[in-house]
């Protein structure tokens, strides 16, 4: 799997086939030397005639048994077959036969990555490496180190690029450690290479546009800007670079030209909703707001399966105290998204501010049902509770709460504030013994709150 077949000339090629296939047709045995036996195989594989290419390793056994070539290739086409507990069994026999062989450990190894026993892999790919003494593959290790990063195995992978970095002629280590390091979040290994790579190969799109990925991870969108622009330079079509781009300069608070970057995108690629949905957002920050929620529309006609749009429009008519054009919005993206605790709050805020406050204080009721440990809706709905005189309902909605978050001042400081408020003195200071029993920080704030405890503790 490391070497590429051998090259022989067509004729020469067509007439082992030709004798071999007639040998089969007239079912009479015939001689083939081991080197015609590999060429068989070989030709039957890169057609992905296995079948025929077994039965030429099979008959090339009877007649060579001792070949340890063949028994390579049919380990070889056992992997290529997903067989990788037939083509191991070949290849343990086979490494006690041919122990100096660096291919019976590659092909191991190989067969070992498929079954992600990664560390099996590693050991006989580091069994092979140290037969190559002559050094007679000089790619290998980079090789088997791009062959982990298949397999995102990008610790394993850097440690086989590192071997080559210093000795491999052209630079493409480079960018393969700087995408390892990426993987691996080791974000300032991944510049230092990928600079390393353009400082050999500037044109190259792809070092830039991830570098700029890399720069975005480490909040420098300034630099992160300036990779996108080289790679879009190098491609005026590169329409990740935009899209990308539209981020950083929305990241640094340049949203005008954000705008202009996300529209760059939509002229190459029109579909994509989260383009839109960013534009919308970056007129939300520019207060134009007709134009964010009108590309919201856009972005819903797309994607109208997806909550967070519905939600962002539903935000800005509430804001704008279009509180029943918010609840339309609201209550559409708690249909798609009935388990978010944040639709719960927003929808019980845009029916609070309209006359249809018990719609409210059912919203709550179904968000304290599934989230009963969420202090926010918690608070709300006794808050709701207190409004409507309904002082039990309050109190005990605050006490399931507390016995779920312990930890929470303003649980308490609510609790004992309607219980003042009721005139409950004993219940007020039982429960500022038990805040104090959390916290001790706790009996002062709520003194401070309600000056009216230091009367009764």
């Amino acid at each position: 799997m490391f070497e590429s077949y051998s090259d022989h000339s067509n004729n020469d090629m067509q007439f082992v086939v030709s004798r071999f296939e007639k040998m089969l047709k007239n079912e009479h045995l015939e001689y083939f030397d081991v080197h015609e036996f590999e060429q068989l195989v070989d030709y039957f594989s890169i057609d992905k005639n296995y079948p025929s290419a077994l039965k030429a390793c099979n008959i090339g056994f009877v007649q060579h048994p001792t070949a340890s070539s063949l028994q390579l290739k049919k380990a070889e086409l056992h992997i290529n077959l997903n067989e990788y507990s037939d083509a191991l069994n070949i290849l343990n026999k086979l490494q006690f036969q041919d122990s100096y062989n660096k291919d019976v450990f590659l092909l191991k190894a190989c067969a070992h990555n498929m079954i992600e026993e990664y560390e099996e892999a590693e050991k006989n790919f580091d069994r092979a490496l140290k037969l190559d003494i002559t050094n007679s593959d000089p790619d290998l290790a980079f090789r088997i180190g791009n062959g982990f990063m298949q397999y995102s195995q990008y610790e394993i992978a850097l440690k086989y690029l590192k071997q080559v970095k210093d000795k491999k002629e052209n630079s493409d280590v480079y960018f393969e450690l700087a995408y390892c390091y990426e993987k691996l979040d080791l974000n300032t290994e991944s510049i230092e290479n990928y600079k390393f790579f353009i400082d050999f190969n500037p044109f190259s799109e792809n070092a830039w546009y991830n570098l700029g990925v890399v720069y975005s991870k480490t909040e420098e969108h300034a630099k992160a800007i300036d990779a996108y622009d080289y790679a879009l330079a190098i491609n005026p079509e590169h329409e990740k670079a935009y899209f990308n781009k539209g981020n950083s300069l929305y990241n640094n608070e340049q949203f005008e030209e954000a705008l202009k970057s996300y529209n760059e995108h939509l002229a190459i690629e029109d579909d994509h909703s989260i383009t839109y949905t960013y534009i919308a957002e970056c007129f939300e920050e520019l207060d134009e707001l007709d134009l964010a929620i009108s590309n919201y529309e856009e972005a819903l006609k797309i994607d109208e399966e997806n909550p967070n749009t519905w939600y962002n429009i539903g935000i800005i008519h509430h804001n704008e105290k279009r509180f029943d054009e918010a609840i339309i919005y609201f209550e559409k993206a708690f249909e798609l998204n009935p388990d978010d605790n944040e639709l719960i709050l927003a929808l019980f805020s845009s029916y609070k501010n309209t006359d249809r406050k018990h719609k409210a204080l059912e919203i709550l009721n179904i968000g304290n049902q599934k989230y009963p440990e969420d202090s926010d809706i918690c608070l709300e709905l006794a808050e709701c509770y207190f409004d409507f005189e309904q002082y039990e309902s309050a109190t005990n909605i605050i006490i399931k709460c507390i016995n779920l978050n312990p930890n929470k001042y303003r649980l308490y400081a609510t609790l004992v504030g309607i219980y003042l408020t009721t005139k409950d003195y004993d219940l007020a200071k039982l429960f500022t013994e038990k805040a104090y029993d959390v916290d001790h920080n706790f009996l002062g704030k709520l003194k401070k709150q309600y000056p009216v405890l230091s009367e009764h503790i």
